[in-house]
């Protein structure tokens, strides 16, 4: 009985994969069938041969026969290695995350895990509850100063108006007449109301849903309806008391020629703080500017803390080029 023949290399390498789904996932057995025809393998013709068979269930069923000529062996393991390299490259690509260092998976992903979005969101949650603040004070800051600019331009024009009609405003008050509601009426309907457009007028206290407004310090500062006070609203919603009367311990309630104007730039929403929404105006040297126009900066920053009772916030807005800095009691 003849020896058996040894088996050649190529025997050898595809036996030595036969059976394993592995090989047959990146290795089309069909294309190796179609290798016969190309010339390098013309001398497997005439040769007893069975052909591998692609059974995908039970991996190759059977090996090639005992005698393959070993020079078509570095063919086919070329081809081998194009066939792998080719089924890598169309392998889906892997995300990564900063997560992957704490659960990292040999496994390959194809897009983030619930942890990784609950931990991203929380830290977006944590980012935003930290800087939210800050911006919507700026923003209330900025809308704060907006407002009072354009309150500030109307009751100026308007003053400007009046005046150019009506001449000086220290001739409008008839001092020989009492200081009671009525007069301070048809103070306000002669020579303030043709010159604002007005929805509302406000004549006894707790009119147009407003009584008092509170001081930074928390005290009920000024009354802005009732008390003599005459306040209308303007068809933005500005709420303006005319106070053209002073009091002090020694006289009492005068007219005086410092006509004041307090302002809410909400009407009777809320804070109706002074020096947050709530703002005084007065008429000085013919024009209509800022209480407190004469008082050093000293005064006006004791005046206008979180201790004192906020009547020069606006003279410190308007000293700090119409803005509010961090110095403000906010």
């Amino acid at each position: 009985m003849p020896p058996p023949r040894k088996r050649s290399r190529l025997t050898r390498h595809i036996s030595a994969f036969s059976g394993f789904k592995f090989y047959l996932g990146y290795l089309d057995i069909s294309l190796i069938l179609n290798l016969f025809q190309n010339p390098v393998t013309k001398k497997l013709e005439g040769k007893r041969i069975q052909f591998i068979q692609n059974n995908r269930n039970g991996g190759i069923s059977e090996a090639f026969p005992p005698y393959v000529p070993d020079d078509s062996h570095d063919y086919f393991e070329s081809l081998y290695k194009t066939q792998v390299a080719g089924a890598a490259a169309t392998l889906p690509k892997r995300t990564y995350s900063p997560i992957h260092f704490f659960t990292y998976s040999p496994s390959k992903r194809t897009a983030f895990t619930l942890a990784e979005v609950l931990i991203t969101l929380g830290v977006i949650g944590i980012v935003a509850a930290m800087t939210m603040p800050s911006l919507i004070a700026n923003y209330r800051k900025k809308q704060v100063v907006a407002q009072l600019k354009k309150v500030y331009s109307t009751i100026s024009q308007a003053y400007e108006m009046s005046k150019n009609e009506n001449g000086s405003s220290g001739d409008w008050i008839d001092t020989s007449q009492s200081i009671n509601t009525e007069n301070v009426k048809k103070y306000v309907q002669t020579y303030w109301l043709p010159y604002f457009k007005s929805l509302q007028e406000c004549s006894n206290r707790g009119d147009c849903s407003y009584t008092y407004a509170k001081a930074p310090n928390g005290d009920n500062a000024l009354y802005l309806t009732g008390n003599n006070r005459y306040t209308i609203i303007l068809s933005d919603g500005t709420l303006i008391a005319f106070v053209p009367f002073s009091w002090t311990e020694e006289k009492g309630t005068f007219w005086g020629k410092d006509q004041k104007f307090y302002i809410d730039l909400n009407g009777a929403k809320r804070p109706n703080v002074l020096g947050k929404d709530v703002f005084l105006f007065m008429i000085y040297n013919d024009k209509v500017t800022s209480y407190c126009p004469t008082k050093d900066e000293s005064t006006i920053n004791g005046n206008c803390s979180k201790t004192g009772n906020g009547h020069c916030c606006s003279t410190k807005i308007m000293r700090d080029g119409w803005e509010i800095k961090d110095d403000y009691p906010w």
